[in-house]
């Protein structure tokens, strides 16, 4: 993931976690409000995780922000489309990497993805 598209998903999930705070409602008790786990709400609140349309409509509704939602919404749905990209680029990259140079013997390449960084290794015969 590109450091820019980190860095957007970071201030997402600071602007979700204002609104929490702005509230004067802990990660805990917005969790037992929503019926979510404590730690989904960390992570979207991290810039792991960005949030579908339902879970940011009762986001801004347990933290009486129902006037942001939309704006919300339009944010995340950008960041997903972005990562879609990335993510894509990123497959493009390992296929294209996987492919023998023209003329050569070398048997295929495996691509294994760990950490957003693609390690490569010779399939075993």
């Amino acid at each position: 993931m590109t450091d820019e598209l980190a860095e957007d998903r970071e201030r997402f999930g600071e602007r979700m976690r204002a609104l929490r705070e702005a509230a004067g409602i802990s990660g805990r008790a917005l969790a037992r409000r929503l019926g979510w786990s404590q730690s989904k709400v960390s992570t979207i609140e991290r810039g792991r995780k960005v949030p579908l349309g339902p879970d940011i409509r009762a986001w801004c509704q347990a933290t009486g922000m129902p006037l942001v939602e939309s704006d919300l919404c339009a944010v995340a749905a950008n960041l997903r489309t972005e990562i879609h990209h990335e993510q894509d680029r990123l497959r493009s990259e390992a296929i294209t990497a996987a492919k023998p140079l023209k003329g050569t013997t070398e048997r295929p390449l495996q691509h294994v993805r760990e950490k957003g960084q693609v390690i490569t290794a010779q399939k075993p015969r």
